[in-house]
């Protein structure tokens, strides 16, 4: 028998060159952008994270966090207003990491990159770049960075209504089971997060019947430079800001305290309201004139100009007590609009036609079946139930699931809380921080102009959303997040509302926008991050005056705490970190609302906290931290020599006394004497 032997040849492996040369074009069809883009928002939020104290509700979502690791579980309290998501979180990383700042605030850091990455993540819907315009525009953006580096909860809000939105958009263009795993993990994730998940639940839902009542709707489409029929876009938007104008005027114009005066009555706060009937004169005469004379570009700005200078010149001179109410306010947005108006060419022709239904117009067939359903609210619900009752070992907390809204409501609405806020005051922080979100809100109103659903969708669901917010009296500013992020996505669309030859100035210009947001959130997050400035307006400056304050403001850096508490854990925690010995030193913080430091210290203890009239037996210590008005009363019985220091833990308290023991600390203080000394130090 012949055996015919056949020679096996192996391939030389590739040499390094041609390896090198395969990893180039593999990284060469890499699009790289995107990654770029969550690079940034990763290098934003993470540099310095440390950079500022912790914040005073910080503290104290660390000091839940360690009364877990006592108890075993989270005790969820409906006074509390939060859900148990954020804590179990805070505890898996502080059990990782250590009780520090960056384990308190790195799980927040990592979804707040995670919320800028799913923005790309809408692309399919709304398209590349109108997706990437938003995920730039949120890397970057001053109030998502700050919030974004702060261990609070809105963030898993921001990142929870995000994933419901991209779900219910993803469901009715593609119909796949992925985004019904999104809808309904988002809507879960809510329900853990915050009780305000019922606002985006339903503004979510409302603006699904509002978007579709669109679909019904004619249309304004540009007529051919040929066909001249049509109405003027500019003209109409006079004619529509003038008639708002004249509504306003009926509406609570100005006021003092609880009193407000529509226009018709202003002269009751002096002769100055008088001015009042030039802005009514001058809308009407728009009104009038620009409906016979078409094309003139400059009757709305004229308007604009004269109502402008007689709300300016009110402002200056009615009562120092009186402001302006929800009609002076709107007044003065709409007299700036009228003069933006003299921008748009008198030749952009539209006639109105009825909408052709495009291809996202009706549902997608739906590729998913009621056991998928199932699986999806059997998952969810199986995660309420765990969290909400301390993972079975607190069943009564399941209860706060609706006992919470009784609480709620009250703090909300009947204004006790000390964070009732005016209806607009997200315009204001909008206005300060957010112009992004500013141009996007802005586009919204002109949604029926979007042939893509989806995107008019987005812009329906964040206008109802910052209204119901606008409502309600209780108001914190890292809220915002959660709020305005549909805006950006319209903010991307701008450039689809203007014409072809028209969208790369359009998109210059958005560059300038987002760069200015840029420099604020650099301004904001290493420079100012901790600097309380108020911007509160005052009848008493000029005009200018008042808006370089509104400028100069952070309103962002809400109830934060100062960097005097440094004086403080400084020296206490580099000898505790030296010397485990020193976690047994004593302390006494004998002041009212003390936190952050009960968590800072929740390692000492030996470190008590002394309310109201409490004081300890033995008031000598290590380190005391003194009420003003306790001062006086605390001297007089101390014994030993103290190096002191002024120390005001955040706004709108009183400054306490630092009291360090000058024999424990006197290495932080070379070549100095005691500032204070007790009796028994001679």
């Amino acid at each position: 028998m012949n055996h015919t032997a056949e020679t096996v040849e192996l391939a030389e492996p590739p040499s390094w060159p041609e390896q090198i040369s395969a990893w180039q074009q593999r990284l060469a069809a890499v699009d790289w952008r995107p990654w770029l883009i969550v690079g940034l928002a990763a290098a934003l939020r993470l540099f310095l994270l440390g950079i500022k104290p912790p914040h005073f509700d910080e503290g104290i979502n660390g000091w839940f966090v360690d009364q877990m690791v006592k108890n075993g579980f989270y005790r969820y309290d409906p006074t509390n207003y939060h859900g148990p998501l954020h804590f179990y979180v805070l505890f898996m990383f502080q059990t990782l990491l250590g009780r520090n700042i960056w384990a308190l605030r790195l799980p927040v850091v990592i979804i707040s990159i995670v919320c800028v990455w799913l923005t790309l993540r809408f692309e399919p819907i709304v398209g590349t770049r109108i997706s990437r315009w938003a995920a730039v525009a949120m890397a970057i953006s001053p109030g998502f960075v700050f919030y974004g580096r702060y261990s609070i909860h809105e963030v898993w809000m921001e990142l929870s209504s995000m994933l419901l939105i991209l779900g219910l958009l993803g469901l009715w263009r593609f119909g796949t089971r992925n985004y019904l795993w999104c809808a309904g993990m988002g809507l879960t994730g809510m329900i853990l997060t915050k009780e305000t998940y019922v606002i985006h639940a339903a503004c979510a839902a409302l603006a699904v019947g509002a978007t579709w009542v669109t679909t019904f709707l004619p249309v304004p489409v540009r007529a051919s430079g040929k066909r001249k029929q049509g109405r003027s876009i500019a003209q109409d938007l006079v004619l529509v800001l003038s008639c708002l104008t004249l509504v306003a005027f009926f509406l609570p114009w100005a006021g003092t305290g609880e009193s407000a005066f529509s226009g018709v009555h202003l002269d009751k706060l002096g002769s100055a309201g008088g001015a009042v009937w030039l802005v009514l004169a001058a809308a009407i005469g728009s009104i009038v004139v620009s409906s016979l004379v078409p094309n003139n570009r400059f009757i709305g700005p004229a308007a604009g100009v004269i109502q402008f200078l007689s709300i300016i010149y009110m402002c200056g001179h009615l009562p120092e007590e009186a402001g302006l109410k929800v009609g002076g306010i709107l007044s003065l947005i709409l007299s700036l609009a009228l003069m933006v108006s003299v921008f748009l060419r008198r030749d952009w022709i539209y006639t109105w036609m009825r909408r052709d239904l495009g291809a996202d117009a009706g549902p997608a067939p739906q590729r998913w079946d009621y056991l998928d359903l199932v699986i999806v609210l059997a998952v969810g619900a199986i995660l309420v139930v765990v969290f909400y009752s301390g993972t079975f070992l607190n069943w009564s907390g399941l209860k706060g699931l609706y006992e919470a809204y009784g609480a709620w409501v009250k703090t909300g609405q009947e204004g006790h809380s000390g964070h009732e806020k005016p209806w607009n005051y997200w315009l204001k922080l909008i206005a300060r921080y957010e112009w992004p979100v500013l141009i996007g809100l802005v586009v919204c109103f002109f949604t029926q102009f979007f042939k893509n659903i989806s995107l008019r969708y987005l812009a329906i669901y964040g206008v109802g959303t910052l209204i119901a917010y606008s409502i309600v009296h209780y108001k914190t500013p890292w809220c915002i997040i959660s709020i305005v992020w549909p805006f950006l996505f319209v903010f991307g669309a701008a450039a689809v509302l203007v014409p072809q030859n028209r969208r790369r100035t359009v998109e210059i210009a958005m560059a300038v926008v987002v760069f200015i947001s840029f420099g604020s959130s650099i301004s904001l997050n290493y420079f100012r991050c901790s600097t309380f400035a108020s911007d509160d307006w005052d009848s008493n400056k000029s005009l200018s005056e008042n808006l370089s304050q509104f400028f100069a403001a952070e309103p962002y850096v809400y109830v934060q705490t100062y960097n005097d508490i440094f004086k403080l854990t400084r020296p206490v925690l580099t000898l505790a970190k030296r010397d485990p010995v020193f976690y047994q030193m004593i302390g006494h913080m004998i002041r009212n609302s003390s936190y952050p430091l009960p968590w800072i210290f929740d390692d000492f203890p030996n470190v008590g906290y002394y309310e109201h009239d409490n004081l300890p037996p033995k008031l000598d210590a290590d380190f005391l931290l003194v009420e003003e008005d306790k001062i006086k009363d605390v001297e007089s019985k101390l014994q030993n020599s103290y190096f002191t220091q002024p120390l005001t833990i955040r706004p709108y308290q009183d400054t306490s006394k630092l009291y360090l023991d000058a024999k424990r600390f006197k290495e932080f203080f070379p070549g100095q004497e005691p500032d204070f000394k007790g009796k028994a130090s001679g």
